[in-house]
């Protein structure tokens, strides 16, 4: 932004990659900024190894314990042999993402309850017209 008077300024709204923490801060226009190089890799999920997750690079097929932390809830959607992209700062990994749909089995189910049916859904009664 330009004011009127003074110095140009740029506002900006900057979230925290590990945390998720949103803060609004201003900067002068001359003020340098150091930058965050991410490094976002395709891995593999391979298999769940006790509380970590074992993941594999697809180009240099390295494999990578992950924490259950680190995945957030992307953890519950995971399948064998998804692939997803891993962005990492530092060695720790900052985001993940996951396939958009994953197809999974319905394990188990509790039985219907007689009446509790979508289909089985009670109309309203017409009201007649006054005659």
């Amino acid at each position: 932004m330009k004011p009127g008077k003074g110095g140009a300024f740029v506002r900006t709204t900057l979230r925290n990659a590990r945390t998720g923490a949103v803060i609004d801060r201003t900067f002068r226009a001359a003020e340098r900024v150091e930058q965050a190089i991410l490094d976002k890799r395709d891995m593999q999920f391979l298999y769940a190894d006790g509380d970590d997750y074992v993941f594999m690079d697809t180009v240099t097929y390295d494999q990578l314990n992950v924490p259950p932390s680190a995945l957030g809830d992307a953890a519950n959607y995971l399948v064998p042999q998804a692939t997803a992209n891993l962005a990492m700062h530092d060695g720790d990994i900052v985001s993940v993402e996951i396939p958009a749909s994953v197809e999974l089995t319905i394990a188990e189910t509790e039985p219907g309850i007689q009446g509790d049916r979508v289909s089985g859904a009670r109309s309203r009664p017409r009201s007649r017209p006054a005659r």
